[in-house]
């Protein structure tokens, strides 16, 4: 503490800065200022900021007057039950005015539970002229096609069964009013429910870049002709929507939108694409591989990224024939979901690996590749040969002289009774060609990133990251 105390004030703003930086859902790093409750006992986690202001007024004095610790504002929570509602209410409240009043004039970037939107709008909505980004999550309980999910024991407050939720709230006279957001001037990046597209509440969308919809089923199934319709108008006409991000429960007879401004694309589901024509778009992110062909037909985009989740054993034949549609591409991921949710895959790395081989019309414009397989096996399925990945992996670094960076990520789950079959010295020479390739890739100014995770479902996982 001692020698913190000669630290001139612009250093320890920045390891101030730092304390309070980490990594939010939706959200690029960032110096966050977090609210956490906890339903049932209304108990949360006291935010770094609060606890470095407690060192000494020196601290204190930095802390109050550094504006970027205050200005990205955080508040998470389940439900709470009825008679922690007034509670609920006060602890956000007190909060959000706190960040306010010590980021000064300082833009803000939000992301707040719907179910709090309904008690601090009241408070944030006379600063829309602050705000940068206003990230909104779905309500944690939603009803499925055609049935009702039971609540109890948490409340819901009664707006938020409304179509306009969370938008609606109480003027001081007590009445319901919908608020405009036009006077939101520094608002460029937005995340909301399909509620908000399809209502008639003003947004400024002359500068929104980036938006972010979540289709509840809820909302899906409450909403009329007229509401699809100005949904079609928004997201055909917003003049400054660059990316644009859809996830949650697909509407039906929808028309196609086309909108020649988007270059960014993702999207939860592959189905999504069927509703949508972007010719101009530069980087794609689905969870699928169903549809994009047909996609990439209709729209003709000249795609520079490509990011594709594994979702089903069809991957492969998909893949082979999306990467002969794809000749500009620029970086390219490849990933499989996490192994609990995942089928047991009937091709490896080495089948993806091949794929990259056969389709030479990407051509030498492939910088990025990263590869991220978790591969279920079984004894039927024989050992995996890291030889074999190794070849592979050397033959597309060759076949593709502009690559620079290729990350390589495989997760093998094993059953205890196999574990040392892997634990053995062929297997530790094999890791050796590993890092024998990755030297020899650096030598060619490429940088490789090798990881190898061997996990056992009674010993846990073995990791072998050769960086």
């Amino acid at each position: 503490m001692s020698l913190l105390a000669n630290f001139p004030s612009e250093i320890l703003q920045e390891i101030f800065i730092q304390c309070c930086t980490e990594t939010a859902k939706d959200m690029p790093l960032c110096c966050n200022y977090c609210l956490t409750i906890h339903p049932y006992s209304l108990d949360f986690a006291v935010p770094n900021q609060h606890a470095l202001r407690q060192i000494c007024r020196r601290w204190q004095t930095i802390v109050d007057g550094t504006s970027q610790l205050w200005s990205t504002i955080r508040i998470s929570s389940m439900m709470y039950p009825p008679l922690a509602l007034d509670l609920a209410e006060s602890i956000s409240r007190r909060f959000v005015r706190t960040a306010l009043k010590r980021s000064g004039t300082a833009l803000i970037d939000i992301q707040i539970d719907y179910h709090m939107w309904f008690f601090v709008s009241p408070v944030l909505i006379p600063e829309q002229h602050r705000w940068r980004s206003l990230l909104l999550g779905l309500l944690c309980i939603q009803r499925r096609p055609g049935t009702l999910t039971q609540v109890t024991p948490y409340f819901v407050p009664e707006t938020s069964q409304e179509t306009v939720f969370p938008w609606k709230i109480k003027n001081k006279a007590g009445d319901d009013t919908i608020p405009t957001f036009e006077n939101a001037q520094a608002l460029q990046r937005i995340r909301c429910g399909v509620a908000l597209l399809a209502s008639v509440v003003p947004l400024p969308w002359v500068q929104i870049v980036d938006l972010s919809v979540d289709f509840s089923v809820n909302e899906v199934e409450r909403m009329h002709e007229a509401g699809k319709a100005q949904i079609v108008r928004t997201l055909s006409s917003a003049p400054a929507l660059q990316r644009l991000g859809c996830t949650g429960y697909i509407p039906s007879a929808m028309p196609i939108i086309t909108n020649r401004r988007i270059t960014e694309f993702q999207c939860d589901k592959s189905d999504w694409l069927s509703l949508f024509n972007f010719p101009s778009l530069r980087s794609l992110t689905v969870d699928q591989t169903e549809n994009i062909c047909g996609f990439l037909d209709k729209s003709q985009p000249s795609l520079q990224t490509l990011d594709l989740g594994i979702a089903n054993c069809s991957f492969l034949s998909s893949f082979k024939e999306l990467l002969g549609k794809a000749p500009h591409l620029q970086k390219l991921r490849v990933h499989t979901h996490p192994a609990r949710s995942m089928p047991r895959l009937e091709f490896n790395l080495i089948d993806v690996l091949d794929a990259l081989l056969e389709h030479k019309t990407i051509g030498p414009g492939l910088p990025l590749l990263e590869l991220s397989i978790c591969q279920r096996e079984t004894a039927s399925d024989g050992r995996l040969t890291i030889t074999q990945t190794s070849a592979a992996l050397a033959k597309v670094i060759r076949q593709y002289p502009s690559l620079r960076r290729v990350a390589l990520a495989l997760n093998v789950q094993k059953s205890h009774k196999h574990e040392r079959e892997w634990m053995n010295f062929q297997t530790l020479r094999e890791l050796e060609e590993l890092a024998a390739l990755e030297a020899e890739a650096a030598c060619n100014g490429v940088v490789l990133k090798v990881v190898v995770e061997i996990a056992c479902h009674r010993e846990g996982a073995r990791e072998y990251r050769l960086v």
